[in-house]
């Protein structure tokens, strides 16, 4: 309240909703997982070459019993001519694939809360980024002062291997990342064009890893070892293009990316192997817009792939190596992805189904948010749908229906 009367004070236009959500399991534990309330407040300005923007989330979920003010994102950008300077906490989305974006690993994932729309996942990073614009091309040069991983559902366990010899132990809040030093600073070149019908882009980073390698130690005893895993935050270089066209009414696309990590030979169990990663697609709408159709392929391929026999020889290293596959999902030497995206609106646009089938062959898991959207009033917006994954595999998905399970929810939201 304070706040909205600090922006009224200062004539600050300002806007947001208010939003109800209730996630609830539908398969064999029937309860629920979420009932959060939340508001979040918008604000953004404009004085002659500088501009503003803020979104702040008051959120009070009953689940955890908890409340919490997210700052999703705050910033100032400063434009003259063909100079631009942005310094603030931003969400930076890179690539034209939908749902399966190889690129995009600037803006962290946060995966320990759930949402209806896919995009809500990523956060904002702190970061300052100087533009040139000239003609139908854009550079952009980027720094990230601070690092910021992608947040999952994780808590510590320990498991024996061999009874009362070997164990295994794993501490996530022990986390090695880098500090707030200056040498950890962290940045990327980008380079935007347009010729003809194509949009492109060529993009390089030279971050940390947002997702985990292991680091470990093993501590021994006179009759027992436990090796002591711990998650290791290490730095990654990507080399990255995309491209959107269209050609008849269809929007083609695709995006790739070679990443190259600290583990260049792939013979360290503990650190991912360096590799490509490629998302190909296609959409359209028929019938005045009122259906959607869309489709992608896509593959992960991973450079110097070893199986477990590499590791044998060593009984810590081929345990070790065990675990890292099932952190960064690098269990196959290539992996093969498709999408499908089927959507429907309304005559009068009142209301709309949508859903994306994220499937992965290779491991014949899933990934699908199906809904059914419905506006009773301007600025009312009511959502019912299901949050479902799963599968028989070991990814993502199925780690994440392992999780949260096969979910239903409801979404009331108001814009203001």
């Amino acid at each position: 309240m304070n706040l909205m009367l600090l922006l009224l004070a200062f004539n600050i236009p300002f806007g947001g909703y208010l939003r109800f959500e209730s996630y609830a399991r539908i398969d064999s534990l029937k309860q629920y997982k979420k009932l959060a309330s939340s508001i979040q407040i918008k604000i953004s300005f404009e004085r002659g070459d500088v501009e503003g923007y803020g979104a702040f989330n008051f959120v009070y979920d009953r689940i955890p019993d908890s409340a919490y003010i997210e700052p999703v994102e705050a910033y100032f950008s400063y434009e003259r001519g063909f100079l631009g300077l942005t310094a603030g906490k931003r969400i930076i989305r890179i690539g034209t694939a939908d749902w399966l974006n190889p690129t995009d690993v600037i803006s962290p994932k946060d995966y320990t809360t759930l949402h209806s729309d896919i995009e809500e996942f990523t956060k904002g990073i702190e970061e300052m980024n100087f533009d040139l614009s000239f003609s139908n091309f854009y550079a952009s040069l980027y720094i990230f002062p601070a690092f910021t991983p992608n947040k999952y559902p994780m808590v510590p366990f320990s498991v024996g291997i061999i009874p009362n010899v070997l164990s295994v132990s794993f501490f996530p809040d022990s986390a090695i990342k880098p500090s707030y030093e200056v040498k950890y600073t962290q940045y990327g070149l980008r380079f935007q064009g347009y010729l003809s019908n194509i949009d492109f882009s060529l993009t390089y980073l030279s971050i940390y890893d947002r997702d985990f390698d292991l680091d470990y130690r093993v501590c021994r005893t006179a009759n027992s070892s436990t090796i002591v895993l711990i998650p290791h935050y290490n730095p990654v270089k990507m080399f990255g293009a995309d491209f959107s066209m269209t050609i008849s009414g269809w929007e083609f696309h695709g995006e790739g990316a070679y990443f190259k990590t600290i583990d260049e030979d792939g013979t360290d169990p503990a650190v991912k192997n360096p590799y490509i990663y490629a998302i190909l697609g296609g959409n359209k709408t028929f019938l005045d817009e009122k259906v959607k159709f869309g489709s992608q392929v896509g593959v992960k391929h991973i450079f110097d792939f070893k199986d477990s026999t590499y590791y044998e020889p060593s009984l810590i290293k081929s345990v070790v190596y065990g675990f890292a596959q099932k952190f960064n999902y690098q269990n196959h030497e290539n992996t093969y992805y498709g999408t499908l995206t089927l959507g429907y609106n309304s005559p009068d646009g009142s209301w709309s189904i949508d859903g994306t089938l994220v499937y992965d062959f290779t491991n014949n898991d899933y990934f699908t948010i199906p809904k059914l959207m419905y506006s009773p009033a301007d600025a009312v917006n009511i959502i019912a749908g299901l949050f479902l994954s799963g599968g028989k595999g070991s990814s993502p998905f199925s780690e994440m229906g392992k999780h949260v399970g096969k979910l239903a929810f409801f979404e009331i939201k108001f814009n203001f």
